[in-house]
């Protein structure tokens, strides 16, 4: 578990949080949208979450933005994807825009990005190390944490202080939850669902995006069963993504 000076680090972290969202200069659901078409009404509004597809709708979206053909470094950082935050997409967007978001099982999702943002190797990397991910220094995991002792320290977060790869998907939609117009889609069933919706979205904007998905940022082996302890902290973290997102462990058959 963590040690003195990760605990000491975790406190200012959480104080910090804390006074922004207190000011008013942090929203602590901290949703993002990307509008696609015209910026200041947009046909078409994506509300990406991590570790559920994002990677691979980013990288379908490249002809909107003109991007076809260029070699990104790094298609979540990259300024010509027009990123904002969720209530003024919403606000800009026509009543009749295509406003959607892709969810994932909630167990599958965290343990994915627990193995994505925990782990030490990374093939594209020097020597084959992946550097520490800041946040979850900030929030003192150790590197190396267990699955468990992970869920653990998560367990004893408010969600308002946690990176939107360890955020229930409830919290990042939250703005756009009660908006009529929001149409959820599952990471376990987007690739067979993405090509019509591709063509929905080709007839809204210039310029439409791929209609087959790739298989981008992956970092899942072979599933393991998950362990009392586990399912329990799971629950306990994100049992609203269960109740509202539709979704049991049941849906993870034997890999539960």
């Amino acid at each position: 578990m963590s040690g003195p000076y990760s605990m000491l680090r975790r406190g200012v972290h959480l104080r910090g949080k804390a006074r922004a969202v207190a000011r008013g200069e942090l929203d602590p659901y901290e949703g993002q949208a990307i509008l696609v078409g015209a910026p200041a009404a947009p046909p078409v509004v994506y509300l990406p979450i991590p570790k559920a597809a994002n990677t691979s709708i980013r990288t379908a979206f490249k002809p909107c933005f003109d991007l076809e053909g260029e070699a990104i470094r790094n298609i979540h950082r990259d300024p010509r994807v027009r990123l904002t935050a969720i209530p003024p997409a919403l606000a800009a967007a026509p009543a009749d825009a295509l406003v959607f978001t892709v969810v994932r099982h909630p167990a599958e999702r965290i343990r994915s990005a627990w193995r994505n943002k925990m782990g030490w190797h990374d093939p594209k990397r020097p020597l084959g190390l992946k550097p520490r991910f800041g946040h979850a220094k900030r929030l003192g995991i150790p590197r190396g944490a267990s699955f468990e002792d992970f869920l653990s320290i998560l367990a004893q977060s408010p969600a308002w202080a946690v990176d939107g790869h360890f955020k229930p998907q409830v919290d990042l939609l939250h703005h756009a939850l009660p908006d009529p117009r929001l149409e959820v889609f599952k990471a376990e069933t987007i690739n067979h669902d993405w090509p019509a919706l591709a063509d929905r979205i080709s007839a809204l904007v210039p310029k439409g995006p791929h209609r087959m998905l790739e298989r981008l940022n992956a970092s899942d082996p072979v599933p393991a069963p998950y362990s009392a302890a586990e399912k329990r902290l799971i629950d306990l973290i994100y049992g609203a993504d269960f109740i509202r997102l539709g979704y049991s462990w049941d849906d993870l058959g034997a890999g539960a």
